[in-house]
């Protein structure tokens, strides 16, 4: 009983020990913020004020600076807005927006609106709508449905970009761009898209049809091409087609969405000269 007695007075004992020291570490804590405030991250929310009435925008503004937000993102799928009609562009209602995000300390980052082109670009230029191998035509009334191998869908959206470039680049309450909306590898079957599939491949083989006939293994099954011209798009359906066909098909696929984004970049650096707001 007493070495009871005693292991019980020991364990307490430590206890007690235990309790102070957190105690008093806890206090410590207390007085040491665990990160300064440079080394936080900063905290925003998408806002679409092209789907709001206008009147609710400084409500929704303020809720966003009472929560301890810190910057939002605008027209991010705004291009019907931006541009209404081809060559025309309205940045009236955009505007209002920044300055009431401004009133309440709320930074801007900027979208390129490219994942929704407007109806009139799809109907004035069908071609830049994607086309999937079943012989799909993609059409409005979604979001991402205009290929990046279109050299019209680039030069539209390149010339909407830089309106917006020009317009907000140099603005103290933008404080970064973001490009499309998640953008992704699309396989596009339009004539364009096998054009400049050709001329991917002309490049990556230094024109050298024999290089690309030793790469893809054509000596098999007689697939032997004596011009670049001859190559098509792969039809993945198509039984036993060439992988190494497809393989270079999707690496070309992916160099366009590269390129498409690494424009948009170029365009609204070279159009941005001044730091972007204080961060």
């Amino acid at each position: 009983m007493e070495n009871l007695l005693n292991y019980y007075f020991i364990m307490k004992k430590r206890f007690v020990t235990v309790l102070l020291a957190c105690s008093l570490a806890g206090g410590l804590f207390a007085q040491q913020p665990w990160f300064k405030d440079k080394d936080l991250t900063l905290t925003g929310a998408y806002y679409y004020p092209e789907h709001w009435d206008e009147s609710q925008w400084e409500r929704d503004f303020k809720q966003m600076h009472d929560l301890g937000f810190e910057f939002t993102h605008f027209a991010e799928f705004a291009w019907a807005q931006l541009e209404p009609e081809e060559g025309k562009y309205d940045f009236a209602w955009l505007d209002k927006a920044v300055a009431l995000a401004a009133k309440y300390d709320l930074k801007v980052i900027m979208c390129t609106s490219t994942a929704t082109p407007p109806v009139w670009l799809s109907r004035k230029y069908p071609e830049i709508l994607i086309k999937n191998e079943n012989g799909t035509v993609l059409d409005h009334g979604a979001r991402q449905h205009a290929s990046f191998a279109s050299p019209v869908y680039r030069e539209l959206a390149y010339k909407m970009i830089e309106k917006l470039a020009q317009h907000y680049g140099n603005d103290s309450r933008i404080i970064g761009w973001q490009l499309d909306n998640e953008p992704a590898v699309q396989f596009d079957y339009n004539p364009k898209a096998e054009l400049a599939f050709r001329d991917f491949l002309r490049e990556k083989y230094h024109h050298d049809i024999k290089a690309l006939n030793d790469a893809w293994g054509t000596a098999f099954w007689s697939e032997v091409y004596s011009s670049f011209d001859e190559i098509t798009l792969p039809k993945t359906a198509q039984m036993f087609m060439n992988h190494h066909q497809i393989l270079d098909y999707r690496r070309f696929a992916a160099s366009q969405t590269n390129d498409f984004l690494n424009e948009q970049c170029l365009l609204i650096k070279k159009i941005c000269k001044e730091p972007m707001g204080d961060y």
